[in-house]
């Protein structure tokens, strides 16, 4: 494929749909696919404005599964705005290892970005997992997550993808 490794984690797992970059600054899951060890050993290496949102786990595996990633609830659309699934960005925290502070994700993000809501139900079909080509320019499979595709719509976003089938 011609890509160049750069960095290998050695302590803990890491999975791509866990890492995010939005303005210049690393976002990292840490719950059921990627430890809080290996989100550690990341921002130690990159040494640039690093935060680990900590997703909560239920303990039952399909609801683990619902929220596996950080792709799977939340995605940034721009650097100034982002959607996610409001349910469960309150319950999840995030520490920022430059300061050492924890908080509360929800209002992290409320503070810092325009948060658009995504609904329970098309969270749980995976309507956050789209692919963002460039700022406010989606692919999503909207034709089973109607409210999120409007919402991104409302706002501004430039949709592609209507027709895709689940599956």
């Amino acid at each position: 494929l011609g890509y160049t490794q750069f960095f290998r984690v050695k302590k803990g797992t890491f999975e791509g749909g866990d890492g995010m970059i939005i303005d210049g600054k690393v976002y990292i899951g840490s719950g059921t696919r990627t430890s809080p060890e290996a989100v550690k050993e990341i921002a130690d290496y990159l040494r640039i404005p690093t935060y680990m949102v900590e997703i909560p786990k239920n303990g039952k595996h399909q609801e683990d599964m619902e929220i596996m990633h950080l792709d799977t609830f939340f995605m940034p659309l721009t650097d100034s705005k982002v959607i996610g699934c409001k349910d469960i960005l309150r319950r999840c925290m995030i520490y920022d290892f430059q300061s050492g502070k924890r908080e509360n994700l929800l209002e992290y993000l409320e503070r810092n970005f325009e948060v658009l809501d995504m609904p329970p139900e098309e969270q749980k079909k995976y309507a956050a997992n789209m692919l963002v080509v460039e700022p406010g320019k989606v692919i999503v499979p909207s034709d089973y997550n109607f409210q999120t595709t409007k919402t991104l719509r409302d706002n501004g976003a430039k949709i592609r993808g209507q027709g895709l089938k689940e599956g």
